[in-house]
């Protein structure tokens, strides 16, 4: 990872390689130098930001942690954690993203529910779902399949099981939002009731998931 931010093919690569080319120039090398040394001469660990530089010749701004580590072969050795800054804002933007999402989903009086069609089972739900599926906690619902909370046939006749597998034909040959469609589901309790549903793909950590609106 560290090679790679940095622009090398491969760790091979930056063995070897004067640190100034990890530095916008020798200006910005000598000041982390100093900040580093200062910070283990208290024996403390180092944290910073500087400007990078790739080999691509582009910039960008770096976050680094260090430490000095007793290594055998060695008279001073230290270990570096170097992250993108753009990648740091991304992923709190995306934590910010999620936390967001996350309080529409609970505090939405429409039943939702997430679905991962690779793993087969519900992951998700908010607690609109969890009481039009005559469920206790919502976690009763996490691992579940589309099956469990089906009636065994539909009202046309067909099995729930058939008319599942040929939705999920549909859906992997259009990739889009499924149509309105109606669904007789049973609870627990063996209580069978009719609810117009909707389903909306999305990805997340290259991972493809389906959003459920159930009314």
């Amino acid at each position: 990872k560290f090679a790679q931010i940095f622009g090398f093919a491969d760790t091979e690569a930056l063995v070897g390689m004067d640190t100034l080319c990890l530095y916008e120039d020798e200006a910005e090398r000598r000041r982390i130098g100093t900040d580093v040394a200062r910070a283990f001469a208290r024996e403390e660990s180092y944290s910073g930001d500087w400007s990078a530089h790739r080999q691509d010749g582009s910039r960008f701004q770096a976050y680094a942690r260090a430490r000095a580590v007793t290594m055998r072969g060695y008279r001073q050795a230290t270990v570096w954690m170097i992250e993108d800054e753009a990648d740091i804002r991304v992923a709190q933007e995306a934590r910010q993203d999620n936390e967001t999402y996350g309080r529409m989903l609970q505090e939405s009086h429409i039943a939702v529910s997430i679905y991962d069609p690779a793993a087969d089972c519900y992951t998700d739900c908010n607690d609109a779902a969890r009481k039009l599926y005559g469920l206790e906690r919502r976690e009763d619902l996490f691992g579940r399949n589309v099956l469990s909370v089906s009636a065994e046939f539909q009202e046309n006749g067909m099995s729930s099981a058939k008319m599942l597998a040929m939705g999920r034909e549909n859906l992997q040959s259009r990739g889009k939002e499924m149509p309105t469609f109606e669904w007789l589901h049973r609870r627990p309790d063996g209580t069978e009731w009719m609810a117009e549903g909707h389903g909306t793909p999305f990805r997340y950590r290259g991972r493809t998931y389906i959003q459920f609106t159930v009314s």
